[in-house]
């Protein structure tokens, strides 16, 4: 048995394993490539030493040495029902005044800020591959015991009694041999469970009063379970005090006559007692006998309830009557405003509402015409997803905004983002960290833009539902918004511009709207913090008149229709841009203001027509 760490990569695929060797220091190295775990006598030639490992009896023994760790604690297996611990340690590398270090269990995990890979400690022990062959003598000895004949070399048991006194020193050797030799096996008979023993001394009561009290919670769960209805049986006609089922498994009685376990105990005071009445003398009985009973399994096919996993909404309602109708209506996040118009999402309704009853009609007609039996509730336990080892988030609490995501701003998923120490805001301004939007294409919403513009990374809302699932945060750089399509059409990168802020686009520029485009907005007061955020000096918009908006540092946007400022601006010699100019630079992360792509054409010059000239002098009488 003995302490080995288990190097796994991001994906929690298995790359190495290292043995710790007990009572000696082992080091974890990082060479540049990958982390590796060598003998603390011998000092690595290349990389920097991380921490330091004690292996022993009792345990294992981290110490950051160079670096910080962060230890993601194994889950408990005393109680499932109990949600695990999803915060993670923090060991401080080691400095002149302090040495942090702690004790790890088995299944612990290790984090550094040097790698994404991550360290395991398992407990690894030792496997006894018993022999399932007797051979030899062993063998040949069995065949005699079952065919009654006496192996030669060995006095006959049914010798005259003086015979047997005369030699009783030889005879009790030979016969201490044959017992050995006859009776070896390959796997001896099992030997009384201990847990019946336990019920003949004192201490039933208190081990019966710890089972009860650890499997208290598990009760709660079964009385929420939907009850199985009844299913017909064969009445059991058998006496009483006979065997009981138990889980569908039962005991045979079909014990040959004259065996000690059916054969009714005599109390020596003229009364008998039956030794199915009581476990301990059923345990006596079995143990003068060396019998034991054979066990078969119940051809019942009725499966025991298990309590339903529900969602913790429906069992906060079901304490709460006047919170029910509230709690059960999810409303999702409100969708924001995307800055090339607005979002329609009637039609998406009702075709969802269509589906959701067509799907309840053919529902009733499958059970009209084939009623089905019911069906036991899902196991707890198997109702849980195992997900792969997948690295931790390492961070700052997150601080979530959400743009246009379908999480349900009450669900579960929320509920656990702010059980776990995360917080839900609504403004940029909140000091946000990470902007969380739905699945699909992108849509370039005010908060998206200011996100883009700060460096504030984009997650999909997969990332929070994974996280929820696998108990703790999980890291943010694989939950990405896939939009290649979008990539193509609006020609920037994602992958360019994530996380990296974009606040020196418009330094020292004046952006000027148009009344007719600030009109176009639903709220100008956004569009006025994306510009700040880009770095614009300032956000005006009056009519095309006066200092600042004739200056050379303006930038002019305005309405591609029926805009008069627009055109008294551009017959004044003044390049004008379409709104599309802002966010599109955001996206690509460069301002372009000598291209075409967004500047509106200049109407053509209109002509006056032209009137007669009058005549000179006074007209004549007629």
């Amino acid at each position: 048995m003995s302490w080995a760490l288990v190097l796994k990569n991001i994906d929690g695929k298995e790359l190495d394993r290292f043995k710790l060797t007990a009572h000696r220091r082992s080091i974890l190295v990082h060479n540049g490539s990958k982390l590796a775990v060598i003998d603390g006598i011998s000092r690595p030639e290349h990389g920097s030493t991380l921490a330091c490992f004690v292996a022993g009896p009792w345990g294992t023994k981290l110490e950051a040495i160079e670096d910080d760790l962060s230890v993601l604690p194994s889950p408990p297996k005393v109680n499932l029902l109990i949600d695990p611990s999803t915060e993670s340690y923090k060991l401080k590398k080691r400095t002149s005044g302090s040495t942090e270090m702690m004790l790890l269990r088995a299944n612990d995990r290790i984090y550094t800020t040097k790698t994404s890979q991550s360290l395991t400690l398992a407990w690894t022990t030792v496997e006894v591959q018993v022999n399932s062959s007797a051979t030899g003598d062993q063998a040949k000895n069995g065949a005699n015991l079952i065919t009654g004949e006496i192996p030669a070399g060995i006095p006959d048991s049914s010798k005259d009694e003086e015979t047997e006194d005369e030699n009783s020193a030889g005879d009790d050797t030979a016969i201490a041999a044959t017992q050995s030799n006859v009776f070896a096996r390959s796997t001896p008979l099992p030997s009384v469970s201990r847990s019946i023993l336990v019920q003949e001394t004192p201490t039933t009561d208190r081990i019966a009063q710890m089972v009860h009290e650890s499997s208290t919670v598990l009760d709660e769960a079964e009385t929420l379970a939907v009850p199985v209805p009844p299913v017909d049986e064969t009445v059991d006609d058998r006496p009483a005090g006979g065997e009981k089922e138990l889980d569908g498994i039962k005991t045979i009685q079909d014990m040959p006559k004259g065996s000690d376990c059916l054969q009714e105990n005599n109390t020596g005071d003229g009364m008998t007692d039956k030794t199915e009445d009581h476990p301990v003398a059923t345990t006596l009985a079995r143990r003068k006998s060396g019998r034991h009973p054979t066990v078969e399994a119940s051809t019942s096919t009725r499966k025991r309830s298990s309590p339903m996993v529900e969602d913790e909404t429906d069992l906060t309602s079901k304490a709460d009557p006047s919170n029910r109708s509230s709690k059960r209506r999810k409303a999702p996040i409100e969708e924001d405003e995307d800055i090339e118009g607005g979002i329609d999402t009637t039609q998406k309704n009702n075709t969802k509402s269509t589906q959701v009853v067509a799907k309840k009609r053919r529902r009733q007609t499958i059970d009209e015409e084939e009623p089905s039996e019911p069906t036991p509730a899902r196991s707890l336990r198997s109702s849980q997803e195992v997900l792969p080892d997948i690295a931790i988030y390492v961070g700052l609490k997150p601080r979530v905004l959400f743009s246009n995501s379908a999480i349900p701003s009450n669900g579960s998923v929320v509920r656990f983002l702010k059980r776990n120490g995360g917080t839900v805001v609504d403004s940029v301004k909140d000091d946000v960290n990470i902007l969380c939007v739905k699945m699909g294409p992108l849509s370039k919403t005010m908060k998206l833009l200011q996100s883009i513009a700060l460096g504030i990374p984009i997650v999909t809302d997969k990332w929070l539902i994974d996280s929820s699932k696998a108990n703790h945060f999980v890291a943010i750089e694989h939950y990405k918004p896939q939009i290649k399509a979008q990539e193509q059409e609006w020609n920037f990168s994602l992958e360019r511009i994530w996380g990296k802020k974009q606040n020196t686009l418009f330094q020292g520029n004046t952006v000027y709207f148009t009344p007719t485009l600030k009109s176009a907005y639903k709220n100008f007061t956004e569009m006025e913090e994306v510009c700040r955020a880009v770095g614009a000096r300032r956000v005006i918009s009056r009519p095309a008149s006066g200092k600042d908006v004739d200056a050379a540092d303006t930038i002019r946007m305005a309405s591609e229709e029926e805009d008069e400022d627009a055109d008294k601006l551009m017959r004044d010699g003044h390049a004008c841009f379409t709104r599309d100019l802002l966010p599109n630079s955001i996206l690509r992360g460069k301002l372009d203001l000598d291209s075409d792509e967004f500047r509106i054409q200049a109407p053509p010059p209109v002509t006056p027509a032209k009137t007669p000239a009058k005549k000179k002098g006074r007209p004549r009488k007629s």
